[in-house]
């Protein structure tokens, strides 16, 4: 009797594996039609993609202080030069330490403190 639930766990057991492996194969098949479609592109070709939308970032929040301060404050241009600096000084530090802990493999999420 024991023998017989052996059997039939034993066949139930097969029968899952199968099944997991048929998934496993279908998912990568679709993966594979996918990136063939390029509705998924490898991962150096969107870091390259992002590093120069970063760049041009970067570049505007260099200038942003010398560009708008005027504009903020035209009765004392260099006090708005001076918050703007600050605050786009905090960005980067913010964004720096969040790039820092990716390349250690931490954690993705910054634990630098929320803008108030």
């Amino acid at each position: 009797m024991i023998e017989g639930k052996v059997q039939k766990i034993g066949a139930w057991i097969s029968l899952h594996t199968r099944a997991v492996e048929a998934n496993v194969k279908a998912e990568s098949m679709v993966r594979e039609e996918m990136e063939r479609q390029k509705i998924l592109i490898p991962l150096s070709e969107a870091m390259e993609m992002a590093r120069r939308g970063y760049g041009v970032i970067l570049q505007r929040l260099n200038t942003l202080p010398q560009n708008a301060a005027h504009e903020c404050n035209p009765s004392d241009p260099s006090r708005a030069m001076n918050a703007l600096e600050s605050e786009c000084s905090a960005i980067l530090c913010a964004t720096q330490e969040v790039y820092a802990g990716w390349s250690e493999g931490g954690s993705h999420i910054s634990t630098a403190t929320d803008a108030e």
